[in-house]
């Protein structure tokens, strides 16, 4: 990460280091109303997830950094977004459009990136870049062979992706969903209303707002510093130190997943380790107002229950997500002939379903109706 010669406000940095996921989850809904604060709860947490220690898991390492899809309708806020990210995370690297060999060469001798896709279905024509991102996601690796040069090499990146809700069905396809947080959003006319007179009132006024992007960059700065240790106030944090009754709470969180009645060939049991991604970063996005101790000649940061709370807040939020994509995707695959129509509208017609995922079921059906027709 480039250095950075910015000073951050003292008003501000005392709130960043008092409550550093309410203040940029603030910040984001201050620049896209009805939109920012809601996708921020993960984004605010995502850059952290790239530098913070593997958690331990009997020896082996389990890593903390997560991968992130946004989906959204045309003009909902994507790309804004998109570049709110890239203005604060580490090391952001931007692709559309490009070839696997491309990526591979921009990437080759780089490490601790923030890949950020404005366009998802961009990748999926391009088979080698679709193997090199799963190894990214999957293993820190890229591995790439040709008759000239060896492009293997190991890198530590995080992944952020929008897409429109019409490729979510190739996404799925393809087992990007499985390997990423989804978040879905879609407003109601009420709320682009809404948006709208909030934009109305940014018109030609000065930006007001005590906190800048620069702030939040500087912060996140400070952390990466540390865990680099480039920091002479702050050492270097090794791990967690959590209590068994902590991972019983999310255990029993975990398996209340199973309740819902998912599709009877999902596997769920690699979702067991998000909710301790979510912990970890937490607690190090606090670490100037956590509990660390020493343990065996390493420093331990200590999650406490406002870690646990937002952890079971935003697992939650992630797996109905994941429910309700991969059920209407189910229901959409196994629908047939005048089954199609009925579904269409027993989704217009289910109030549960909730507004979000009823344009996703209706999107998915009349994708396999136009296809019909194609036919």
């Amino acid at each position: 990460m480039a250095e950075l010669e910015y000073k951050i406000n003292p008003d501000v940095e005392e709130q960043l280091i008092k409550n550093p996921y309410n203040t940029i989850c603030n910040w984001a809904e201050n620049r896209i109303h009805l939109t920012g604060g809601k996708v921020f709860q993960f984004l605010a947490l995502q850059p952290i997830s790239l530098i913070s220690p593997d958690i331990n898991t009997n020896g082996y390492p389990t890593r903390t950094n997560f991968h992130f899809l946004l989906v959204g309708p045309p003009g909902s806020g994507k790309t804004s977004l998109m570049k709110q990210l890239r203005d604060i995370t580490y090391n952001p690297f931007m692709f559309q459009d490009m070839t696997g060999a491309r990526v591979i060469e921009e990437l080759f001798g780089r490490t601790d990136i923030s890949l950020i896709c404005g366009d998802v279905n961009t990748i999926f024509g391009d088979m080698d870049l679709i193997k090199i991102l799963e190894g990214i996601l999957e293993e820190k690796a890229v591995a790439r062979y040709n008759m000239r040069r060896d492009r293997s090499f190991d890198t530590n990146a995080i992944f952020t992706g929008a897409c429109l809700p019409q490729s979510l069905k190739q996404n799925i396809k393809q087992g990007f969903l499985q390997r990423m947080v989804p978040f879905t959003f879609f407003h109601t006319k009420e709320e682009q209303i809404k948006i709208g007179e909030w934009m109305t009132r940014q018109m030609f006024n000065m930006d007001r707002n005590l906190i800048s992007f620069m702030d939040i960059k500087a912060y996140y700065k400070k952390i990466f510093d540390i865990q680099k240790e480039q920091n002479d106030k702050f050492s270097k944090i090794d791990g967690y130190l959590v209590s068994d009754k902590a991972k019983m709470r999310l255990m029993q969180r975990w398996k209340q997943i199973f309740e819902l009645p998912f599709p009877e060939d999902s596997y769920l049991t690699r979702d067991i380790q998000s909710p301790y991604r979510y912990l970890s970063c937490s607690a190090m996005l606090n670490i100037f107002n956590r509990e660390i101790v020493k343990q065996d000649g390493q420093r331990l940061i200590v999650p406490n229950d406002l870690d646990l709370e937002l952890t079971e807040k935003l697992f939650s939020i992630e797996m109905k997500m994941k429910f309700h994509i991969m059920t209407l995707n189910n229901w959409v695959n196994n629908a047939h002939g005048k089954e199609v129509l009925r579904l269409y509208e027993m989704i217009s017609n289910d109030n549960k379903l909730g507004y979000e995922f009823k344009q996703i079921g209706k999107i998915f059906v009349e994708e396999k109706l136009n296809k019909k027709l194609k036919e």
